[in-house]
């Protein structure tokens, strides 16, 4: 089954009624120590357009949830780049890199680790993915908890598409 346009349209619409285009005003923050400075549109300066040789490439994925539960996520990832030069994306052939991941809760030493296993979309794309020894946390690693309670496995799902971004800006950084 797939949405109409005129299902689209409809949502646009509602959209249009609930989101005004208000000034851009002062930032919130429910942390009473981030003290933020107010938007202004004098805060925003162009870019200066500079003449150079260099490429810029942009890398980005997403990844989905397929099924899941309190100790499993099996998620869908993509990532895809663009090369750039004086502001003309270039014809470079790249591929958007397609996999599995399947993350899960494991016991080791009395402790709880989250492993991540990979399988590409096509055999090609695994030199473009991590290693997934480097999928591999103890649930109550520093750095994918959140404050201090141990991750959702879901958020820690996503880290394999991340580390995924991170390997290909790299391939595609050697191969420029």
């Amino acid at each position: 089954m797939s949405l109409s346009f005129e299902a689209a349209r409809k949502l646009v619409e509602k959209l249009d009624l609930n989101i005004k285009d208000d000034d851009v005003g002062d930032p919130y923050f429910r942390n009473p120590n981030i003290h933020s400075f107010p938007l202004t549109k004098d805060g925003f300066r162009l870019i200066r357009n500079v003449k150079s040789g260099r490429k810029l490439a942009f890398v980005d994925g997403g990844n989905y949830e397929i099924i899941g539960a309190p100790n499993f996520s099996v998620q869908l990832n993509r990532i895809y780049a663009g090369v750039w030069s004086n502001n003309t994306k270039l014809s470079i052939d790249l591929p958007r890199i397609e996999f599995f991941s399947a993350t899960f809760s494991t016991f080791k030493n009395d402790k709880i680790y989250y492993e991540t296993v990979i399988v590409p979309g096509m055999p090609e794309f695994d030199k473009y993915l991590p290693n997934t020894n480097d999928l591999s946390f103890d649930s109550f690693d520093r750095s994918i908890m959140s404050g201090n309670h141990r991750p959702d496995i879901d958020s820690v799902a996503s880290i394999a598409r991340r580390f995924a971004e991170w390997e290909f800006a790299s391939h595609i950084i050697e191969s420029l």
